[in-house]
């Protein structure tokens, strides 16, 4: 077995490649989302330095020591005003080492270069035509279109990974880069229903606001960018600059949704060729978010994503550690901690969170507080905004806010046990509806929708102002990094219109702690900022408690995590930073930085064994003779040890005549005919108790073989409950029937055929409004 660390980051998130025999499998973070932060904004005018010290004295400038040192300092400017951007910094430019290893591969080189005979000096090109400004003494690219950092995949061969796993939102921004690719990549793409369900959204959201930013930016001539610049593309190439694309669209999303990726439940299993069986388990971070058990012969390894272990404060399903950790061969383990140092638990930053917020509210009586975030950011602080802020009206503005709310109120098995209960009194998990139907929150996809509103509100008012209870205001909009999305535009309109009385806190852990975050606004912004980040992942103390609980046989972890204990009289204050690893007794802790793999031999962790199905990995290619000589035809069972990438047969069930195997084959065909018999009499039995009942109000609905409807039953009965029909369900083998209780009236899902049908004797009506609530939770799922 080997793992490699492709990319380490805590801000960013981790990139592992995981071979294990033939199989190659890949986790984490895709995408460099941080990298955006060397972009500046659309809707700020963001005043230069030079401007700002253009009246600085001249005095100290004539001299011949400070003459020779502006010459240096402007033959370093050229470099720096193009390299600075895109955070490349202290390089050697004329001998740049490689950082990796192994060699790149190079599927995403797609910037195509055309002569220019005109930019014969390409600092002056970027000069003129604006393409860059220098803020606060550091250097932002403006008028360029964002372009996305994919050069940690180069490293990677696509046709090699079969299989990619994804544990939480930050996952999947990458996933379209990769699957635009067909002709390479030829695998398969591991996710939960509910983040199938929002991470579409998501991604769809996150290409709006990327064009909205490109669009209304002037970006000038083609010519006149870093990209195309003739005397720059060589030292582009060589920093691997010119590997950085521009976003996927709306096409490689559905794309990559419909031909790749395949949903699964909590708990709920699959198995690669036979060889790798693969669960995903709650991590209880955000809905859906997952870490996952790959269980492979006997070994069990773990892959510990970003978790969380306070579910009694937060809406998700408790974290299932006892699943994840309990008798683990290898637990891997990325950059997935805390960022602050102060290592607060998340109850407390709430706290902290509400006190801030609220203070800013009371601050005045048309009080406003911006709270740049990602759009499910509403499910953490639902409560606070439902019970703890009254008089205060909470402006929801982004495309996948309707989805979010509704997907969060239908994904009950997501929620915990607290939430879980709330069904069972017919009452929704989240009460947005309470806050909708109080006025106390207005949802809008857009900034034209939300201008549109308030303008249709005063034309009601007859063009004046109205009294409104709801003076003070939440804004809460995306994107968290202040460079996409309606949140810079949202900052702009309270500088200009309300900044005494404005406010915006900070709260993304991911963007938050950068400097690079709030660098450009540094003398562009009146607005006054907080900072109270909210991060509910682990923290150096749970995890080594769990460690030192579960104990598995071999951590692998970033060096930057491990410490060790060398006296007994020490600060324990320096070690909530650091797991302790003289504490974990009986766990071998490889560390691993980025480029570096680790190999697991079998004198690591013992000799692989396998029985049962054979893969067909290895079927296709073992010619096995038995006792007779005889050659083997077919392969239906194996027992086979590997050691060293090589396996050795044990023993083989093959198709022979031998009395054993004929038995044991006439059995197996019994208990299939039977099987089969069994299914076949439920469903005629099922086909007659239809037959009885059909009448002229029957629909049937075609459902696309994205949607699980084997796992969709529970959120069906919700919905339908939601509407006000009681319901039960009855199960037969492949079949699924809710029956209304109060209504003759039933709904038939046949997994086979992937069809639901309506049934309703005498009431249109019913027929009908059942239909609707149907196709309603198909496009929600």
């Amino acid at each position: 077995m080997k793992i490699t660390n492709l990319s380490q980051s805590t801000q960013d998130g981790d990139l592992f490649l995981i071979q294990v025999q033939k199989v190659t499998i890949l986790y984490g973070s895709t995408l460099k989302l941080s990298s955006i932060l060397n972009y500046l904004p659309a809707h700020f005018n963001f005043p230069e330095d030079d401007e700002l010290d253009g009246l600085a004295s001249n005095s100290d400038r004539n001299s011949p020591k400070s003459q020779k040192r502006q010459k240096l300092q402007d033959k370093e400017e050229q470099f720096a005003q193009l390299l600075q951007p895109l955070n490349i910094n202290d390089c050697d430019f004329e001998s740049f080492p490689n950082p990796d290893i192994l060699q790149p591969q190079k599927p995403f080189t797609k910037l195509k270069y055309t002569s220019q005979s005109n930019a014969t000096d390409g600092l002056q090109a970027n000069t003129n035509n604006k393409l860059y400004k220098k803020l606060d003494g550091r250097y932002f690219i403006d008028n360029e279109s964002i372009k996305f950092e994919l050069r940690k995949l180069n490293i990677v061969q696509l046709s090699d990974i079969d299989i990619i796993l994804v544990c939480n939102f930050n996952d999947i921004y990458g996933l379209p880069f990769i699957t635009r690719l067909q002709s390479q990549f030829m695998g398969k793409i591991y996710m939960t229903l509910p983040m199938g369900q929002i991470g579409q959204q998501l991604l769809k959201e996150f290409v709006i606001q990327n064009d909205n930013r490109n669009l209304t930016k002037d970006l000038g001539s083609k010519d006149s960018s870093y990209f195309k610049h003739e005397k720059l593309r060589e030292l582009f190439k060589r920093q691997g600059i010119d590997e950085w694309q521009d976003l996927y669209t709306y096409a490689d999303i559905e794309r990559c949704f419909t031909d790749y990726v395949k949903l699964l439940n909590y708990n709920e299993s699959f198995t690669f060729d036979n060889l790798i069986k693969m669960t995903p388990l709650s991590s209880g971070l955000h809905l859906g978010s997952c870490n996952w058990l790959l269980e492979i012969g006997q070994h069990r390894v773990g892959i510990l994503s970003n978790s969380s272990e306070e579910g009694d404060f937060r809406y998700p399903l408790y974290f299932n550690v006892e699943d994840l950790f309990k008798n683990l061969d290898v637990l891997i383990v990325g950059s997935i901690l805390k960022q602050q140092n102060d290592q607060l638990f998340f109850w407390q930053q709430s706290k902290l969170f509400y006190e801030k917020l609220n203070n800013c509210l009371n601050s005045s009586l048309n009080a406003k507080v911006l709270l740049p975030v990602q759009p499910t950011f509403i499910l953490e602080i639902i409560d606070i905004l439902i019970h703890k802020l009254t008089n205060v009206r909470i402006i929801f503005i982004s495309e996948s806010a309707d989805q979010i709310m509704q997907y969060a109120n239908i994904s009950v098995e997501y929620l915990n046990q607290k939430l879980q209960t709330k069904i069972q009194g017919s009452e929704n998990p989240f009460q947005f509806e309470k806050l909708l139907n109080d006025d106390r929150m207005q949802v809008f996809s857009n900034i034209e929708q939300y201008l549109e509103h308030k303008k249709e509100k005063q034309l009601m008012n007859g063009g004046i102002g109205s009294f409104d209870e709801f003076s003070k205001e939440i804004i809460i909009t995306s994107h968290p990094s202040m460079r996409l999305g309606e949140s810079s535009y949202w900052l702009n309109h309270l500088n200009k219109n309300n900044q005494s009385q404005s406010f915006m806190i900070l709260t993304d852990s991911q963007f938050c702690h950068d400097e690079l975050l709030m660098k450009p606004f540094a003398k562009a912004n009146n607005v006054k900022v907080l900072y109270s980040p909210i991060d509910p992942n682990l923290t150096f103390t749970q995890l080594n408690n769990i460690l030192n609980k579960f104990k598995p046989k071999r951590l692998i972890c970033p060096a930057s995590y491990t410490r060790e204990q060398k006296s007994v009289g020490i600060d324990q204050a320096n070690f909530k930073n650091a797991l302790i690893i003289q504490d974990l007794e009986g766990t071998v802790v490889n560390t691993i930085k980025e480029s570096m793999t680790v190999c697991l031999t079998d004198d690591d962790i013992g000799t692989l064994k396998y029985k049962g199905l054979c893969p067909t990995l290895i079927a296709n290619k073992i010619k096995i003779k038995n006792k007779n000589q005889q050659k083997i035809s077919r392969v239906q069972g194996i027992d086979i040890e590997f050691k060293d990438n090589q396996y050795t047969i044990v023993d083989v069930v093959s198709g022979q005549d031998q009395t054993e195997q004929k038995q044991a084959l006439s059995l197996y065909s019994k208990l299939l005919e039977l099987n089969q018999s069994k299914q076949s009499d439920q469903r005629q039995n099922s086909g007659q108790i239809q037959q009885s009942k059909i009448s002229n109000n029957t629909r049937l609905i075609k459902v696309n073989s994205l949607i699980p409807l084997d796992k969709s039953l529970n959120q069906l009965r919700v919905t339908l409950q939601q509407s006000g029909f009681k319901n039960h369900l009855e199960e037969l083998e492949d079949l699924g029937i809710i029956k209304l209780e109060e209504y003759d009236c039933q709904i038939s899902v046949d997994y086979r055929e992937r069809c639901i049908s309506v049934e309703c004797q005498n009431d249109f009506q019913v027929m009908i409004k059942v239909n609707d609530t149907i196709k309603k939770t198909l496009k929600l799922i």
